[in-house]
């Protein structure tokens, strides 16, 4: 094992993840891992399992995906497959399904009641942090880009046609939500708030009490699901995928520009967004 080890050329993975066209968000993701968990390639399916086991699900993902790019690198891809497939079923079965099947966009969660347990976690936040997670819910967006909106909610606040929504714009290059819809309740809610003092980390560590008194695993259910349950009850309401992909940035702000208009954003917002997340969100904040 140290002999395979010690021939790894890192500077020369990195340019091969370059040539593969992936973005550089992508290639810093896959290389960090790689380097950190490399030594799993040759390690046997139970033992590595049990090292990515005690990662959250979204990190065994991304663990898993480095260790296959490095192993195409190195040229071991057909013997890695064989190991991946038995880490796969193990860490699944650990992990109580958490991990996304590969026919399953990553976005949506099989397992009967998610939902319900994620808002039962949500419901034992306190004061703001329980108006975060609502709208967290209610935005779809991911973490850091939420606590963003929800600092600067004055800010990016519009209403159009009827339509309470925030107008988003990042200019790092990156692809980004650029539309985020509100319901009704959470938008009058935020209106009469002047200071949103919410810190992540002191969020992280409500959350994790509230799973601990619930007796579920953080590292299943995390406040980043939050995303995950908006995507999720949106589809279970009949939205297209590309309304689901647009609202939560996987597809660039040019797709939904052209849906931004007085003909379809009223008929987006009461046709599939109020049914599916206005009784949920309004849940969180009675």
């Amino acid at each position: 094992m140290r002999a395979r080890e010690a021939v790894i050329d890192w500077e020369g993975f990195g340019e091969y993840l370059e040539l593969l066209g992936l973005s550089r968000k992508r290639r810093s993701d896959l290389l960090r891992y790689a380097k950190r968990y490399y030594r799993l390639l040759w390690a046997s399916p139970v033992e590595a399992a049990r090292v990515i086991a005690v990662e959250s699900p979204h990190v065994a993902v991304k663990v898993l995906a480095a260790l296959s790019r490095l192993a195409e690198h190195l040229g071991v891809e057909e013997d890695w497959a064989r190991r991946r497939r038995a880490i796969r079923r193990l860490l699944r079965y650990r992990l109580r399904g958490a991990l996304p099947r590969s026919r399953v966009p990553r976005y949506l969660r099989e397992e009967p009641g998610f939902v319900e347990r994620l808002l039962s976690i949500a419901r034992r936040l306190p004061g703001n942090y329980r108006l975060f997670a609502a709208f967290m819910l209610a935005t779809g967006l991911r973490s850091l880009e939420a606590l963003h909106a929800y600092r600067g909610y004055h800010v990016y606040r519009v209403e159009r046609w009827g339509v309470p929504h925030l107008l988003l714009s990042w200019d790092n290059g990156s692809k980004r939500a650029w539309l985020a819809l509100l319901t009704p309740e959470i938008d009058s809610k935020l209106q009469t708030i002047d200071a949103h003092g919410v810190s992540y980390t002191r969020l992280r560590m409500q959350w994790k009490r509230a799973c601990r008194e619930l007796g579920l695993d953080h590292r299943v259910y995390r406040i980043y699901d939050l995303r995950t349950a908006n995507a999720t009850l949106l589809l279970e309401a009949g939205a297209p995928a590309w309304l689901v992909d647009g609202l939560q940035g996987r597809t660039g702000p040019e797709i939904l520009m052209k849906h931004y208009n007085a003909a379809e954003l009223p008929v987006i917002y009461r046709k599939w967004y109020l049914p599916a997340l206005r009784e949920p969100v309004r849940r969180l904040l009675e």
